[in-house]
C-alpha cells in the first residue's frame, strides 16, 4: 500500500484494524509512527468529548461572545447638521458617515486565552511536526523543523478571522502561537498584552503570527525559532 493510500485511510478512520493496515504498518517504522500517533490523536479526542463539561464554562463562553461582539463593531457613525431659517421654513440636513475600522487581531488572541487554558486540559501528548504541517497547509504556511513540544494544535476563530492555535511547551511555559492568512482589513499588532498576557505579533511571506504568553513571560527565544522555521 502507497504512502496517499496508507495516509488517507488512517485520517478516515483510526480505528481500522484490517489486516493491509496492520501489514503496511508492521512493514515501514515512518506508516507504524504515524498510525501511532494518529489513534493516539484520536483517543484524546474520544476522551475530551467525555469528560464533563466545568460548572464555569457557560460563563466564560457568554464572556468571550460579548467580547467579539464588541469586536465585530466595524462601523461608527458622524453625524453633521446644517440648518438654516427663513421667514417661511426651516430646512434641517443630516449626512450619515459609515466608516469601517479595522479588527484588532491582539485583542482578539487575548480574549481567545481563556479557551487556552481549557484546551491544555485535554492535552496529553505531543502532536506530531507532521500533523501541525497538514492542518497548516490551510494557512498557507509549513513549518521546516521542530519549534517545541506542540501539545494543542485546533482551529479557531479570532474575530471574524480562520486561525490555527498552536500551544507550545517552553521553557517560559505554554506559548500560544496563532497562524492566519494576511488580512487587509485587520491590524496585526508588534506588541499587545492585558493583566494577565503578553503577545508579539510578525509577519512571514504567506501568513500573520501572533504569541502570546503568561504576564512574565519572555517572548524573544520562540519567536526567533518561529521566525526561523515558518514559511
Amino acid at each position: 500500500m502507497d504512502e496517499l493510500e496508507f495516509r488517507r485511510r488512517v485520517y478516515a478512520n483510526p480505528d481500522d484494524t484490517s489486516h493491509d493496515i496492520g501489514s503496511a504498518a508492521k512493514s515501514d517504522p515512518n506508516k507504524q509512527q504515524f498510525l501511532s500517533e494518529t489513534r493516539a490523536l484520536n483517543e484524546q479526542l474520544k476522551t475530551a468529548a467525555n469528560i464533563p463539561v466545568p460548572d464555569n464554562l457557560a460563563d466564560k463562553l457568554i464572556w468571550q461572545s460579548a467580547l467579539r461582539d464588541h469586536a465585530q463593531q466595524k462601523q461608527r457613525a458622524r453625524w453633521h447638521i446644517a440648518m438654516a431659517a427663513s421667514v417661511a421654513f426651516a430646512v434641517g440636513l443630516t449626512f450619515a458617515l459609515w466608516t469601517p475600522s479595522k479588527i484588532d487581531l491582539g485583542h482578539a488572541a487575548l480574549a481567545h486565552m481563556d479557551h487556552a487554558e481549557i484546551e491544555m486540559q485535554f492535552a496529553a501528548s505531543p502532536v506530531s511536526l507532521e500533523l501541525v504541517n497538514a492542518k497548516l497547509e490551510s494557512m498557507g504556511a509549513e513549518l521546516t523543523q521542530h519549534i517545541g513540544n506542540v501539545y494543542v494544535a485546533n482551529y479557531c476563530q479570532l474575530d471574524n478571522y480562520k486561525a490555527l492555535h498552536l500551544i507550545v511547551d517552553t521553557e517560559q511555559g505554554p506559548v500560544s502561537l496563532f497562524v492566519m492568512p494576511h488580512e487587509a482589513d485587520a491590524t496585526l499588532p508588534y506588541r499587545f498584552s492585558d493583566d494577565r498576557y503578553v503577545g508579539k505579533g510578525f509577519s512571514t511571506q504567506r501568513a500573520s503570527v501572533m504569541l502570546v504568553g503568561d504576564k512574565d513571560s519572555d517572548l524573544h527565544a520562540i519567536s526567533g525559532k518561529v521566525r526561523e522555521s515558518l514559511i
